[in-house]
C-alpha cells in the first residue's frame, strides 16, 4: 500500500524525535530569537503551530515571560519529549496546522516555524488568520515565498526568512 506524504512525514518526525534537539537545536533556537524580535507588542497567548518537542519555549519563557503557550504538533513522539519542558502555562495539543481545532481569535501570536513546508500553505494562513489576533510569524526558507506571497525569490535562496502578517478580522 503506497503512503501519502502526510504519513510519511508524520513517521519520519516521530522517528528523529529522540535526537531532534541534538541534530537542529542551535540552528532553531537562532530563528526562535529572530522570531521573537518581532513582538513588539503585548503577549497573551502564544499559539506554536508544529511545535515539535517545544524547544520554542524556552526562548518564549526567557523573552516573553510567563504567558499561555499552546504548542501542537501531528508527531505524538515530539510531543512527548515537548511534555518535558512544560508548565503550568504550557498546553500540548496533537493536531493538524490545516485544520487548528482552536476557537476563532483565541490566540494573541501564533508562530510557525520551518514548518509551513509541510502544510497547504493557503489552508494553513486561513487558520491562522481565523485563530489568531494580533501577528503571525512564519519562518521558511526563502526559495518558497512565492508559496505565500506571489513574490519570486532568488533561485539559488535557502536561507530562512521571517514573515510577519496582520490577522484579519472575521
Amino acid at each position: 500500500m503506497r503512503k501519502n506524504v502526510d504519513d510519511v512525514a508524520y513517521l519520519d518526525y516521530d522517528t528523529l524525535s529522540e535526537g531532534y534537539d541534538e541534530l537542529y537545536g542551535d540552528e532553531q533556537r537562532a530563528k526562535h530569537h529572530h522570531a521573537v524580535d518581532r513582538v513588539r507588542e503585548p503577549v497573551s497567548r502564544v499559539c506554536d503551530a508544529g511545535c515539535g518537542t517545544a524547544l520554542f519555549l524556552e526562548t518564549i519563557r526567557s523573552r516573553l515571560g510567563p504567558v499561555d503557550y499552546v504548542g501542537f504538533d501531528t508527531a505524538a513522539n515530539m510531543l512527548a519529549k515537548a511534555a518535558s519542558r512544560a508548565d503550568a502555562y504550557t498546553h500540548l495539543v496533537q493536531a493538524d496546522a490545516n485544520h487548528m481545532p482552536f476557537r476563532c481569535k483565541v490566540f494573541s501570536h501564533l508562530f510557525c516555524l520551518t514548518v509551513i513546508h509541510h502544510l497547504n500553505p493557503q489552508q494553513f494562513i486561513r487558520e491562522a488568520h481565523r485563530t489568531t489576533t494580533t501577528k503571525i510569524i512564519i519562518s521558511q526558507h526563502k526559495r518558497l515565498t512565492p508559496r505565500l506571497t506571489g513574490h519570486p525569490a532568488e533561485e539559488n535562496e535557502t536561507v530562512d526568512e521571517i514573515i510577519t502578517i496582520k490577522p484579519e478580522p472575521l
